[in-house]
């Protein structure tokens, strides 16, 4: 993998607005999170950085996201009306959002896997990863519009959704994204909680997770207020606060 000082400057497309986020769309670029994050002291708050293609893009604890052409590839920066320990919070905020924007495309059944996941019919299909900067959020999605990556190069199922309208599928994006965000500033975390269980993936059922630590078992029985993965032992209960929930 290049360093960012070996990789050429992103280029602008274009800048025009979607709603009332400035958007600024690029050719290629290192990743949209390090791109946003470059143009976060010369740009008002909110905006989105989109890309055709990213040379690093990454996912949570530094994995490596591949980015092919055609897929989407996003970071939008936002001042959180929340305290700190609250920032947690987006990352259901947003796979609300952005499970919602892809029902409104695909036929498939869309569920969201814990802690920030997005399946079609089972398989992943989509993630968040979020940022804190300088009092900012700079919250990056990937999504597999057209293409998924095989089964050799990652270690989980994944799936294409099959959608081509790029500019559509960005543009339903945002207007989920004013919709449930009005919903969160007026009635909390508890109302996003709430809908996120609503489409969670394996509530009620056993699943495998997978901690620093060690690989737990147990029944899904929902999450905290804080939004930890609660999971049923027998007649213990156990608070996840860090893991990765297995998909076979």
């Amino acid at each position: 993998m290049q360093s960012s000082a070996q990789l050429p400057p992103p280029r602008r497309v274009s800048a025009i607005r979607t709603l009332a986020i400035k958007q600024y769309h690029f050719d290629q670029v290192q990743s949209t999170q390090d791109t946003a994050r470059e143009l976060l002291s010369d740009t008002s708050l909110p905006f989105l950085v989109t890309a055709d293609e990213q040379s690093a893009g990454r996912g949570r604890q530094g994995r490596q996201w591949l980015s092919p052409r055609g897929n989407f590839f996003a970071s939008l920066v936002v001042r959180p009306d929340v305290p700190p320990a609250h920032y947690s919070e987006y990352s259901f905020l947003t796979a609300v959002i952005l499970r919602d924007t892809i029902a409104v495309f695909s036929e498939q059944p869309v569920t969201l896997k814990w802690p920030n996941d997005v399946l079609a019919d089972g398989k992943k299909c989509a993630g968040i990863l979020i940022e804190a900067e300088h009092g900012s959020l700079i919250i990056g999605i990937g999504v597999n519009l057209l293409y998924a990556p095989p089964p050799d190069v990652v270690p989980y199922p994944a799936a294409a959704l099959n959608i081509h309208d790029k500019q559509k599928f960005t543009s339903e994006l945002m207007i989920k994204w004013t919709h449930w965000h009005n919903i969160y500033l007026r009635d909390g975390f508890s109302a996003i909680r709430a809908e996120w269980l609503c489409r969670a993936h394996a509530l009620g059922h056993e699943i495998a997770v997978q901690t620093p630590h060690k690989k737990l078992h147990g029944i899904f029985s929902g999450l905290d207020d804080q939004g930890n993965l609660l999971l049923t032992q027998g007649t213990q209960a156990v608070k996840v606060t860090t893991a990765d929930v297995l998909v076979s």
